[in-house]
């Protein structure tokens, strides 16, 4: 049995492998609520340059791999549901050692 991702298009149509900077958009519903494209193509250009989404090169273009993005959305799927990555920050300034952070100061 064959496996087909979908992208949110109407009608719908199957995900390719390798998928340009607008399909990456809608692969990963950055359209949705409202938005425009146009800003949702600065958050996948911002997801880039913070090196959160790896595009890799063909020609002149950037194109997205449905692996990476399956990663990506993976990735986020876990730190959203771990108590321990949302918590990360807050429990380092809980657990610092106070005679350490009179030195920083």
């Amino acid at each position: 049995m064959m496996w087909f991702e979908w992208l949110p298009t109407d009608p719908p149509r199957p995900a390719p492998a390798l998928m340009t900077a607008q399909e990456a958009v809608l692969y990963l519903r950055l359209t949705e609520g409202g938005r425009d494209i146009g800003d949702a193509m600065k958050s996948l250009e911002y997801l880039v340059a913070h090196g959160r989404i790896r595009p890799c090169r063909v020609g002149r273009f950037n194109r997205y791999p449905r692996v990476e993005l399956d990663r990506f959305i993976q990735a986020q799927t876990i730190q959203s549901n771990d108590p321990c990555a949302r918590c990360q920050s807050r429990r380092r300034e809980e657990h610092e050692d106070p005679a350490t952070e009179g030195e920083r100061a």
